[in-house]
C-alpha cells in the first residue's frame, strides 16, 4: 500500500493559538482534517506547519478561514498568505 504525506508550511495573517493542533471541519459536505503545529508567531502573523489528512480542494485556506470565523484568530486568511509544500 502506498501513501502520500502532504506537509506544508504557511504564513497566516493573525495569531493562531498554540493549543490548536487540528482543524476538523467539513468541506463541501465531506469530512476534512488538517493537523497543524505553530512554529512561530507574532501579533500580526503565525508560521504554521500543516499536515493534510484528507486532501480536499483548497483545504488549507478553507480550514484557516473556518478558524477565523470561530474566533480563534483574527484575519487569518488573505490572498497574500504564503503556502509552501515541504514534503
Amino acid at each position: 500500500e502506498r501513501s502520500i504525506t502532504k506537509l506544508y508550511q504557511a504564513i497566516a495573517w493573525g495569531r493562531i493559538p498554540e493549543a490548536l493542533h487540528e482543524i476538523r471541519a467539513p468541506i463541501e459536505g465531506e469530512d476534512a482534517l488538517t493537523k497543524l503545529q505553530v512554529l512561530d508567531a507574532n501579533s500580526s502573523a503565525t508560521h504554521v506547519k500543516l499536515l493534510i489528512e484528507t486532501g480536499r480542494t483548497h483545504q488549507i485556506r478553507k480550514h484557516l478561514q473556518h478558524r477565523q470565523r470561530k474566533g480563534h484568530s483574527q484575519n487569518v486568511h488573505r490572498k497574500r498568505d504564503i503556502f509552501r509544500k515541504t514534503a
